[in-house]
């Protein structure tokens, strides 16, 4: 009883709480920002492990895989901040689209 009571309620909540797009928006950018650190950064590990003559390791990403990576990292570090069709009011919230992305960098 108590379990449906409260599932009841954030099902209606949602409906009037805008704000909670942004909630879940907010995660993805600085996600993104890491993912995209992370890629480029093992291609400076392999510059690194090459310079000094160490072995390649027992695992090891394919190349192509990591390029892909960078570029979807990219594109989702990019797309944010343009704007939608009907002008930067536009987005899925009530204020201005990219919030999110400015509090991401922000945290």
């Amino acid at each position: 009883m108590r379990l449906t009571l409260v599932s009841a309620i954030c099902k209606v909540a949602i409906h009037y709480l805008k704000g909670l797009e942004i909630v879940v928006d907010l995660q993805s950018y600085p996600a993104n920002v890491f993912s995209f650190l992370l890629t480029l950064g093992l291609f400076f590990v392999r510059k690194r492990r090459k310079a000094i003559g160490a072995p390649q390791s027992e695992f090891r990403a394919w190349n192509w895989v990591l390029f892909f990576a960078l570029a979807v990292n990219v594109y989702l570090l990019v797309l944010p901040w343009l704007p939608p069709q009907g002008g930067i009011y536009a987005g899925d919230v009530s204020f201005f689209y990219a919030t999110y992305c400015i509090v991401g960098l922000a945290m």
